[in-house]
């Protein structure tokens, strides 16, 4: 073939990345394309302008996920995500709702005592025979108020005294302290229980005894060590010769 054929033969272009007879693979990477982590375009090439022949943009990167903890089911959530993260403040708050108790619905949802006529909380008639027993978080019962106006909503058990902190049931957190700074009041002076729901106190054995007058009573009757009485609304209980408190509820049950 003369030089003029060969000038007039057309030239034709090396594909990128395709390495020549005998060329080891090492220098066939010299030559194929970078691409940029955003799009999956050459880097630099130029805007408007043609890739060569045999290029393709690398494929778009799949979003990392992660498996869920052992014992826990996958949830849709974000992209990337194979579940959500339990909220720990909605589990918080359920776990201060108290435990669960059965009684009846007045027409505005809220959960009363079976034994109430109306509702504790919107005075709604309650009539059994509409929805029937359900159960729910059992309501806040009241609340026990000093002679000094500290309060204390009746949420759950608690034990009253100089220093309830020392009591084993106060530390495993089956009871809260109610701290009464006065000498004629023992470390742990009286119980206050829930019981379904009824609120009781009970004298945790002190020395100088726990009082009751009920809200029709015009004396004080020393309770028993250790045994309870149910407080109704507007019952006072002394502790020792003079700290008290009242029991102030909405419940409509005598």
């Amino acid at each position: 073939m003369g030089q003029a054929q060969r000038d007039t033969l057309p030239v034709r272009a090396r594909q990128p990345g395709r390495p020549r007879p005998g060329e080891p693979a090492a220098a066939a990477s010299l030559f194929a394309p970078a691409h940029d982590q955003a799009g999956g375009s050459a880097v630099g090439l130029a805007p408007g302008s043609t890739p060569p022949a045999g290029f393709a943009p690398s494929p778009s990167r799949a979003p990392e996920t992660r498996p869920p903890p052992p014992g826990q089911p996958p949830t849709a959530t974000a992209p990337g995500l194979l579940f959500q993260p339990p909220d720990e403040a909605a589990e918080e708050t359920a776990q201060r709702r108290g435990p669960r108790i059965r009684g009846y619905r007045c027409e505005n949802g809220h959960l009363n005592d079976p034994r109430s006529p109306s509702c504790r909380e919107c005075a709604a008639p309650i009539d059994e025979r509409v929805g029937g027993l359900v159960a729910g978080p059992r309501p806040a019962l009241g609340t026990l108020v000093f002679e000094d106006g500290a309060a204390h909503v009746v949420d759950g058990g608690y034990l009253v005294g100089g220093r309830p902190d020392t009591d084993e049931r106060v530390r495993a957190g089956e009871l809260r302290p109610i701290v009464v700074d006065d000498e004629s009041v023992a470390q742990s002076h009286a119980e206050i229980r829930v019981s379904g729901w009824d609120v009781m106190v009970v004298d945790a054995g002190s020395h100088n005894g726990t009082y009751v007058s009920g809200p029709d009573e015009g004396r004080w009757t020393p309770l028993p060590p250790r045994r309870s009485r149910r407080l109704l609304p507007g019952t006072r209980v002394r502790l020792g010769d003079g700290r008290t408190f009242v029991f102030e509820s909405s419940s409509t049950v005598r």
